[in-house]
């Protein structure tokens, strides 16, 4: 009974001492303390407590761990990290994914940014230019037509080509929040030129000058380009195809390539496909980013322009010979490429919030569906009234949970972040609703690990080229400990958490800790495994959107809503999860391993919130007496008296 009651306490001492992330030197420590108590006590024979005691002391000394353990980690960690998709070196640190990847968010986690603002100049810009490029734009051609010449010279007379390009080049100098305001206000006129400021926004010449040019053409073309003395127009789709004439000229062709601005530009900056790599030595995923030609038109006869019927403007370039030195390679473009995409991701998501707010203050307000119906009222438009009611107030949820997003982001990325993570996550939500538009493809999660796993990234560069033992010895150590660390958090979440459904803060947050614990223990499953590159792409998709939704569930505990709003949007997310999660475990139980995982580490049973009649009529009663909390695109221009207000 004795030995039982020893073997028990032991096994609790390193349950908790895992729990606590206690050092390798602490939990060493305690147990050898331990040993040697209980043999002191005679509760353990010399023969069973002396090898213990000769394997903690081996294992705390770095010559012995090393030669007959991390070697053999080493091994298998080369061995795997061949199915695993190299890391970029151009994601930044991680911002608070890291916390909801590793399991470390706090509720100070969540509030650590301040919420975004507009400062006196940036409402000034939302109120003036913005207000009157709306009004130009109501009496335009309708959503889907080229930009006119008269709104094509306010765009460039007050700067909104250079929204994001700061103050002392020429720009604005603008938040990305603002910017973000400001799409959102034109989209709701006029789509086209909201795509149009969102796309010269993210992917402008400017940014790509900015980072991608050389010193003199910096100089040259920058601030003039920034102040709207002059006009860029870059090419990043329509990619040219390069003829090599000998080692030093290359020649290409440009037919009709048809663009939204009509003014024919001073610079034109060109994505040109070579036909073999820049370098012998340039990844697999480099081949598809294209080098880039800048042409200064005024030197450039073999450019030809012409007016449609539409009058859109088509750019020819044909048999234009140039120095391939001139080439921007991709080895230079690739930052700038990322975080391009990235800011057309944010600024696309903007568009979208715009059509789903422009959805809710065009649908049918109804009056609260507790109201009692009239005598006159049939059973049909009883019901009619009960959809309609519904229907506003899911659209008033996805808004919320939108928004949310949007505000958290853009706090993130005005105080530094590196959105090219984040972009991700928003583009997940884009990417689940009813949405138009072409984006960049996203990040593989194998970025995410990479960037925000707190060891992996420096035990897979110890271990690749010239390896070094000892650096992989340290990461690859902590790493283990990290890994019985969540197991052991998501195996005790798995058999004692059962929380009592309380509409509070406090609950909606234990829930997003576990699964923030869930997502680390996952990822792990995927470095773990190997499988055939199909089905490892669709659980990195998979992962994606878990992480999409944890992020989701934060950005509305951040989120200043009213608590029945706000708690009604945590619990359709909440069920999501759910939906997902079960969706993932029944991917993984086609092996006997996967199966053995998910019955250690997956809730045997999801948790579906529901919402309550009382929530429902508070809901609907909020959207039909604070209408004006969502008339924040336009609705100051359409209360002013103007006519109805065009979206496509």
């Amino acid at each position: 009974m004795t030995d039982f009651i020893l073997v028990f306490i032991s096994g609790l001492l390193i349950f908790l001492l895992i729990l606590a992330k206690a050092s390798l030197a602490t939990c060493s420590f305690l147990l050898a303390a331990g040993l040697m108590l209980a043999w002191l006590q005679q509760w353990l024979v010399w023969w069973v407590n002396l090898p213990c005691l000769m394997l903690i002391g081996a294992f705390n000394l770095s010559p012995l761990r090393q030669r007959y353990f991390s070697y053999y980690g080493l091994t298998w960690f080369v061995r795997h990290s061949r199915f695993w998709v190299k890391p970029t070196s151009c994601l930044g640190q991680g911002w608070l994914e890291r916390k909801i990847m590793t399991g470390q968010i706090q509720w100070h986690h969540l509030h650590a940014q301040p919420s975004p603002r507009l400062n006196a100049q940036e409402q000034a810009f939302l109120d003036g230019p913005t207000d009157q490029l709306c009004r130009l734009l109501i009496k335009a051609p309708a959503a889907g037509q080229p930009i006119s010449e008269t709104v094509w010279r306010h765009l460039k007379q007050h700067g909104f080509l250079t929204l994001n390009q700061g103050a002392h080049i020429g720009g604005c100098g603008y938040s990305f929040y603002c910017i973000n305001k400001v799409i959102q206000r034109v989209a709701s006129v006029n789509l086209t030129a909201a795509q149009l400021l969102a796309r010269v926004n993210s992917t402008s010449a400017a940014s790509f000058i900015q980072h991608c040019a050389a010193p003199a053409q910096q100089q040259l073309w920058l601030e003039p380009i920034c102040s709207g003395q002059r006009f860029a127009l870059l090419l990043t789709e329509a990619s040219a195809l390069m003829k090599q004439i000998d080692d030093e000229w290359g020649q290409i062709q440009l037919e009709q390539i048809s663009t939204a601005t009509p003014e024919l530009p001073d610079l034109l900056i060109i994505a040109v496909t070579r036909p073999s790599p820049v370098h012998p030595s340039q990844q697999e995923h480099e081949l598809n980013l294209p080098s880039y030609l800048m042409i200064d038109t005024q030197d450039c006869p073999q450019l030809s322009y012409q007016y449609g019927e539409d009058h859109q403007l088509s750019i020819s370039l044909l048999d234009y010979c140039f120095p391939i030195s001139s080439l921007i390679p991709p080895e230079v473009t690739k930052q700038w490429h990322c975080l391009a995409h990235a800011w057309l991701k944010l600024n696309l998501s903007a568009l979208q919030a715009a059509q789903m707010k422009q959805a809710l203050l065009q649908a049918q307000l109804p009056d609260s569906v507790n109201a009692q119906p009239s005598v006159t009222n049939n059973l049909h438009s009883t019901h009619h009234r009960e959809m309609a009611a519904d229907k506003s107030i899911n659209l008033l949820l996805r808004v919320t949970i939108f928004n949310a997003c949007i505000d958290m982001t853009c706090a993130a990325v005005d105080n530094g972040e590196s959105p090219i993570l984040i972009a991700d996550l928003l583009t997940n939500e884009i990417d689940h609703t009813r949405s138009g538009f072409a984006l960049p493809a996203a990040n593989p999660y194998f970025d995410y690990l990479f960037t925000c796993h707190p060891y992996l990234r420096h035990a897979y560069l110890a271990s690749q080229g010239e390896q070094d033992l000892s650096k992989f010895d340290h990461y690859f150590v902590s790493h283990i400990g990290y890994n019985f660390n969540q197991f052991t958090t998501v195996f005790c979440n798995k058999l004692f958490s059962r929380y009592a459904y309380q509409a509070t803060d406090g609950y909606y947050f234990r829930l997003l800790k576990r699964y923030s614990h869930l997502l680390a223990i996952l990822g792990e499953d995927l470095l773990l495994s190997s499988p055939t590159r199909h089905s490892r792409d669709r659980q990195q998709q998979r992962l994606l959107r878990l992480l999409s939704l944890t992020y989701v569930m934060a950005a509305l505990l951040r989120s200043q809503q009213s608590k029945a709003i706000k708690f009604s949007a945590l619990n359709r997310v909440v069920n999501e999860i759910e939906t997902h999660r079960q969706n993932i475990a029944a991917n993984m139980k086609t092996s006997w391993q996967g199966k053995l995982f998910c019955m250690c580490t997956m809730p045997s049973s999801p948790l579906f919130l529901a919402d309550s009649d009382a929530d429902a009529r508070q809901i609907s009663q909020e959207i039909s007496q604070q209408r004006h909390h969502f008339q924040d695109l336009c609705g100051d221009i359409a209360a002013q008296g103007e006519p109805g207000l065009r979206s496509e």
